[in-house]
């Protein structure tokens, strides 16, 4: 995993498969070295739908996190459309250039439900955690998610 990431922030409304996405990035790090910390905290309210939802991951080779308050981070990847961020020292994702993940999906698959995996695709080739055959092949996915993570992968450049 590229050094300088620790901590990452994943942010969504319910529905759009952040904790999968988070879940799924988590086994990849583990594949890929099994020595790291790994520390996660899932966020949402209590709201079924359109509520938001967040997942604060922490990778670190050497200790563990002290605590879940981030008020700085090195990377966000953000699902939702309209969100300020007063966290420091960071970047943010939203899509590629300038198609939202949302946008890829609908335009590849015929809708957004493969959002989050085109994002976890491209968040994978970004971090450099592995090349894309043997990470398709460690990912668990259907065939349409299979298909849109390789697609985010490809994408990154």
């Amino acid at each position: 995993m590229n050094k300088e990431i620790k901590k990452l922030i994943i942010l969504g409304t319910a529905g759009d498969g952040i904790r999968f996405l988070a879940r799924k990035l988590i086994n990849i790090l583990f594949a890929k070295d099994n020595n790291l910390n790994i520390t996660y905290y899932f966020d949402y309210d209590s709201t079924v739908r359109g509520g938001k939802t967040s997942a604060y991951i922490y990778v670190d080779k050497n200790k563990e996190p002290k605590s879940f308050i981030f008020n700085n981070c090195d990377l966000i990847l953000s699902l939702r459309d309209n969100d300020k961020f007063n966290i420091k020292n960071r970047e943010i994702i939203k899509g590629i250039g300038k198609k939202t993940f949302q946008t890829l999906s609908q335009e590849n698959f015929g809708s957004k439900l493969y959002t989050n995996m085109i994002a976890l695709g491209y968040l994978s080739a970004k971090l450099k955690l592995s090349d894309l055959a043997k990470l398709s092949q460690r990912v668990n996915l259907g065939n349409i998610n299979k298909e849109a993570f390789k697609l985010g992968f490809r994408l990154y450049k």
